[in-house]
């Protein structure tokens, strides 16, 4: 064999292999575009779900203070001024004046 020869058996050898590598490198970099893509609409969702908690936490501690305000002036009215809330039966309601 001529050394002609040789190379262009290696070329036939090394062609279809390396047309191989480099269809699997372009479905690798499909894959891994579109991991990242959704990857980042969960990063995107879990954001939205971290402000809509952090909202509902800023209303819960403005309720918790607000319940703690009432407790307070509910010790103050029973301690100072010796009042008690009434039992079911001692509430009257009265119609609403449309």
């Amino acid at each position: 064999m001529t050394r002609e020869h040789k190379i262009n058996r290696y070329c036939l050898i090394s062609m279809p292999l390396l047309l191989i590598l480099i269809v699997v490198s372009l479905f690798g970099i499909v894959f891994m575009k579109d991991l990242n893509r959704r990857k980042f609409i969960y990063s995107q969702a879990l954001q939205q779900d971290q402000d809509e908690l952090q909202l509902q936490w800023g209303k819960l501690l403005l309720e918790q203070s607000t319940l703690t305000t009432q407790s307070r002036v509910q010790k103050i009215a029973q301690g100072q001024l010796g009042m008690i809330v009434p039992n079911d039966r001692k509430i009257i309601a009265l119609p609403r004046d449309n």
